[in-house]
């Protein structure tokens, strides 16, 4: 079974020692907005992007067309 993004965020979340507080303070958050979305799983792109980047992380994000097997 694959991890949803809220999953995710919260594994690297705890590999780094962080709370929620902490997290969101690095993130330029709020603790409350940060919890509702890890409540409603909804991340855009950047905000995936901020996350990691402040818990030491990466991201790709990878499209792969079915048919041709062609990775955008």
């Amino acid at each position: 079974m694959q991890m949803t993004t809220t999953e995710k965020i919260k594994l690297i979340r705890d590999r780094a020692g962080l709370n929620l507080g902490e997290l969101a303070e690095r993130a330029e958050t709020t603790r409350q907005n940060l919890n509702n979305k890890f409540g409603r799983n909804n991340f855009c792109e950047n905000e995936i992007r901020k996350l990691a980047d402040v818990m030491g992380y990466d991201v790709e994000i990878t499209f792969i067309n079915r048919e041709t097997g062609e990775r955008i």
